[in-house]
């Protein structure tokens, strides 16, 4: 927390107050959005009855598979983008086509 900090004093002094402030601003949302998923997680695991001993395990298998359906959302984006901006002359795969 103090490194972020102290990056953020440098960003206020070499760049000012405004891009300081945004940065500011960013981490604050950040480090509260990181304790209100803390919180879910605990609810998660006390609504399921997931004991402790694997609530480690639940949680890496989540985070992982959430990282691989993102991934798997993600990788069509390039292909399918040049294929929205109207060229006919797109080489872009057939299922990015509305049908």
């Amino acid at each position: 927390m103090t490194l972020a900090l102290a990056f953020g004093g440098y960003v206020w002094y070499r760049h000012g107050s405004e891009l300081g402030l945004q940065y500011l601003t960013g981490y604050v949302i950040e480090k509260s959005l990181s304790v209100d998923n803390i919180f879910v997680f605990v609810v998660i695991f006390g609504a399921l009855g997931i004991p402790p001993i694997y609530q480690h395990r639940v949680l890496f298998w989540g985070i992982l598979s959430a990282l691989l359906m993102r991934g798997a959302m993600i990788a069509p984006g390039p292909p399918c983008s040049s294929a929205s901006t109207g060229s006919s002359t797109s080489s872009a795969p057939s299922w990015c086509s509305p049908a």
